[in-house]
């Protein structure tokens, strides 16, 4: 989308045709393009529905390489991942959760070469936009005052995302027991 933006200006928002390798092997495929918030050019990569369990923190989408629901490609309410998750590099992504009809937005500043990169080893990769921010995202939302552990596959198996905070009542990061972001798993 950055690139569309890029070469042609006063493009809007909405569905762009994406070719991330140009000539290459990879099919092109459609994604939603942002091109007004922060300068514009957002990939919208993913959709998820944290009442369902698609994205849970053990599943394999969050690792492989295969699209789910990839018609899906708009901000319509339904769940979604596109081939941009393992094919758009990029240093920010825009976060955003919904609810009560109003989605929050946050951004979080980290260079990848895709978002699949950043998750695929399991192991955690952190950020540094601060609790603060994270918790932004949901209205009144409440999280334990210690370990502040943000980013990617963070915590441990009593309280982890695949994106996001976890916090815990001890003074450690040993027992997470409270977690805020997407592709949670735990207590």
């Amino acid at each position: 989308c950055l690139a569309i933006l890029q070469a042609k200006s006063g493009v809007k928002t909405g569905m762009y045709w994406l070719d991330p390798d140009g000539a290459g092997p990879a099919s092109k495929y459609k994604a939603w393009c942002d091109m007004s918030f922060a300068g514009g050019g957002w990939t919208l990569v993913m959709k998820l529905n944290g009442q369902k369990t698609t994205f849970s923190y053990t599943a394999a989408l969050w690792t492989n390489t295969a699209t789910y629901n990839p018609g899906s490609a708009d901000l319509a309410l339904s769940e979604a991942k596109l081939a941009s998750f393992w094919s758009v590099p990029f240093s920010a992504m825009r976060l955003g959760m919904r609810v009560g009809g109003q989605t929050k937005w946050i951004t979080v500043p980290f260079k990848a070469s895709n978002l699949r990169s950043a998750l695929v080893s399991g192991k955690p990769k952190a950020t540094k936009v601060g609790r603060d921010t994270w918790k932004s995202l949901i209205p009144y939302s409440s999280l334990q005052k210690n370990c502040n552990q943000e980013g990617f596959n963070v915590g441990q198996i009593t309280s982890r995302v695949r994106i996001g905070i976890v916090g815990n009542g001890e003074k450690d990061c040993k027992t997470p027991d409270s977690r805020l972001g997407f592709g949670g798993a735990g207590g």
